[in-house]
């Protein structure tokens, strides 16, 4: 069975979370599509990542962001530079490392926050705690012609088996229908979100989804100098850096640090 099941709370959270989005979507920008909105999820866990987050993000995506904040985040002084944006939930989410049974249970709700922003909106961006926005994504997400785009696994070194892996940590979905369909796909203990979506997106007959562009990039394989100056050679700069597969004793200061780097451009 399923890891997880929600309580009657969390459930009515999750829906006003979805009203709040169809607020937040009315709000002016100057580089946002209209009736699009940008969403994530944090806790006290990943706090310090999160206030990073917003302090870099382009100035003009801010209106349109919706983020699902546990509810101690309510009068955490680490959230303070970001509360603003926070829609408080009716739940402490639990600190989940990865890899933690917390993480596999944790990790599929952020396919059901996209559901409910979809009830409003033409279409969502879901950036995971620990990934920096550092440019304006939303030329690459408008050409994108399938229901969703993810960040991709692995750079796409041919002997790699996950060349075509996606990787959850940056989602792009215009299809409510589709949106319901993924955030009801099985996720089981040791399988996260993203091998079960990526399950069923393989075994469809036509294609759902599309692999974002190497600018969308992923610490495993941005790390390395050669892939920064091919993403150089093609894109010019990234547009997104998410720190997954970051290792440490304490793997949100590691994290940080990380981000840090990239955001001073030394990485």
């Amino acid at each position: 069975n399923p890891l997880w099941k929600y309580t009657d709370a969390q459930l009515a959270s999750h829906m006003a979370f979805g009203m709040h989005v169809a607020d937040v979507i009315d709000r002016q920008s100057p580089c946002v599509p209209d009736r699009t909105s940008v969403i994530s999820m944090t806790n006290d866990y990943f706090a310090n990542v999160t206030a990073l987050q917003m302090a870099t993000m382009p100035r003009c995506i801010l209106p349109r962001v919706a983020l699902y904040c546990s509810r101690s985040l309510a009068t955490s002084k680490t959230a303070k530079s970001f509360r603003d944006h926070c829609f408080m939930a009716n739940e402490d989410m639990a600190a989940a490392p990865a890899g933690s049974k917390e993480y596999y249970v944790l990790h599929p709700l952020k396919w059901r926050l996209m559901t409910h922003a979809l009830r409003s909106s033409l279409g969502v961006l879901f950036l995971d705690a620990d990934v920096l926005l550092i440019h304006d994504p939303f030329p690459d997400l408008v050409a994108v012609k399938t229901p969703v785009a993810m960040q991709r696994e692995s750079y796409g070194n041919p002997f790699v088996r996950k060349k075509y892996y996606v990787n959850s940590g940056v989602v792009w979905q215009t299809s409510y229908a589709l949106a319901r369909v993924l955030e009801r796909v099985p996720s089981y203990e040791g399988d996260g979100d993203q091998d079960a979506v990526q399950r069923y997106l393989f075994a469809q007959s036509s294609p759902l989804h599309t692999l974002l562009p190497t600018s969308f990039a992923g610490h495993p394989w941005a790390k390395w100098k050669i892939v920064r100056f091919l993403i150089a050679l093609q894109h010019k700069h990234f547009i997104t850096y998410h720190a997954h597969g970051v290792r440490g004793t304490n793997t949100t200061d590691a994290k940080l640090d990380v981000l840090l780097h990239v955001n001073r451009g030394v990485l």
